[in-house]
C-alpha cells in the first residue's frame, strides 16, 4: 500500500476492505472529528436521524448516538462494519452499522435529518459518480435536511499524501441541483493528522 492510491482504487470495495484489514488506516483518529463536534454543538441539525456516511470503524456514529440522535453509520468494508460493531459493544451505544454503497444506493427504510461525511464525497473524482452519490444522498434525506461534509480541498501547496483534493467549483457544480449550500469555509483537515491539509467544511440543506 506504499503507491498513492488512484480514482479506480476509491471506487474498488476491496481497496478499502484491505486498508482496514491491515490496518491502514491514516484518516481514523479514533477521536470525533472536531469539525462536527463544533458545528453540532453550536448549530444542532434539525431532527433526531442521522446517517454517518463512510462511518468506518463508528466513532462519530456512536458520538451521535450519544448526543441523542438515531445514528446509522454505513460504509462498503466489511471489516470497518465489524470493527465498528465492536467499539459499539464496549460502548454500550445502541447505534446501527450497515454495509452500503454511495454510488450504486443501498436500501433504507427511513429518512434522514442530518448526514454526516467526513471524507467520503471527496474521493470520487468523476463528476459522474459525485452526482450519484448526490442523488443517493438526496434520495435518503427529509426536504430541509442538512449535509455536513468535510472535503480535501485544492488550495495550499502540492502534496503527495493526505485526502483527496476538491475545488469549490467541483463541490457546487454537484451538490447544487438538489441541495442548498448555506456555507462553504476554507480550514484545514484537522489540527491533529493532516493539518497541513486544506479542506472544505460544507454546510448544505435538502432542497
Amino acid at each position: 500500500m506504499s503507491e498513492k492510491p488512484t480514482p479506480a482504487d476509491f471506487k474498488d470495495p476491496d481497496f478499502w476492505e484491505t486498508r482496514y484489514q491491515e490496518g491502514n488506516l491514516p484518516w481514523d483518529s479514533g477521536e470525533v472529528d472536531e469539525h462536527l463536534a463544533q458545528y453540532v454543538t453550536e448549530a444542532p441539525a434539525p431532527g433526531s436521524r442521522a446517517l454517518d456516511v463512510g462511518c468506518g470503524t463508528g466513532t462519530n456514529t456512536i458520538w451521535l448516538q450519544r448526543l441523542g440522535f438515531d445514528a446509522v453509520g454505513v460504509d462498503l468494508s466489511p471489516k470497518a462494519i465489524e470493527m465498528a460493531n465492536a467499539a459499539k459493544g464496549e460502548s454500550g451505544v445502541e447505534c446501527n452499522f450497515r454495509l452500503g454503497d454511495m454510488i450504486l444506493g443501498f436500501d433504507v427504510r427511513e429518512k434522514f435529518d442530518f448526514m454526516f461525511d467526513r471524507g467520503c464525497f471527496h474521493t470520487f473524482s468523476d463528476p459522474y459518480d459525485r452526482s450519484r452519490f448526490v442523488e443517493n444522498a438526496a434520495r435518503m434525506m427529509r426536504p430541509g435536511g442538512v449535509w455536513f461534509s468535510v472535503i480535501g480541498s485544492k488550495d495550499g501547496p502540492d502534496r503527495d499524501s493526505g485526502p483527496p483534493r476538491r475545488s469549490a467549483v467541483e463541490i457546487a457544480g454537484s451538490v447544487e441541483p438538489l441541495f442548498e449550500i448555506h456555507s462553504l469555509i476554507a480550514t484545514t483537515f484537522d489540527s491533529d493528522k493532516h493539518a497541513e491539509a486544506r479542506a472544505w467544511i460544507m454546510v448544505a440543506r435538502r432542497r
